[in-house]
């Protein structure tokens, strides 16, 4: 297992939640997030944010570590999981596209800051995925 590469990818990662907290919050760690869906407000403190992306950042990171490890057995496995990650990765990078240009036709797309965020955390999950499957296919 290549160490340093996996470095590279923790590293991506805590840059991601950095980048994705700092969107989410306006780069003000302290305020809180408040959104509005309809008639109700969600507010969430900081650290529960940071919280809950650290979790699901970290349960992806480790959920394909395993699976890079699992793989070594079976070929059919491999070939399997490393569509399946990339797959998964340009399924959520065109997701996130075509909700942006949704939105932005719809008008109603700046006046929420947190859709940066969140633009960024799928997009950057999506290129993991891909980086992670591209990763794997050269895994022997």
């Amino acid at each position: 297992m290549n160490q340093s590469f996996e470095r590279k990818l923790q590293l991506y990662l805590v840059g991601l939640l950095i980048v994705v907290t700092g969107l989410l919050t306006n780069f003000q760690f302290t305020k809180p997030l408040d959104i509005q869906l309809h008639d109700t407000y969600f507010v969430m403190r900081s650290f529960d944010l940071i919280l809950l992306i650290t979790l699901l950042l970290s349960s992806s990171y480790l959920l394909t570590l395993g699976l890079k490890r699992m793989i070594k057995s079976n070929n059919f496995l491999r070939v399997f999981m490393v569509l399946l990650l990339i797959v998964i990765g340009l399924g959520l990078i065109t997701l996130v596209i075509l909700l942006v240009i949704g939105f932005e036709r719809m008008g109603n797309f700046s006046q929420f800051s947190f859709y940066y965020g969140l633009i960024v955390l799928f997009i950057g999950l999506g290129v993991f995925l891909i980086i992670r499957g591209i990763e794997m296919a050269k895994y022997n």
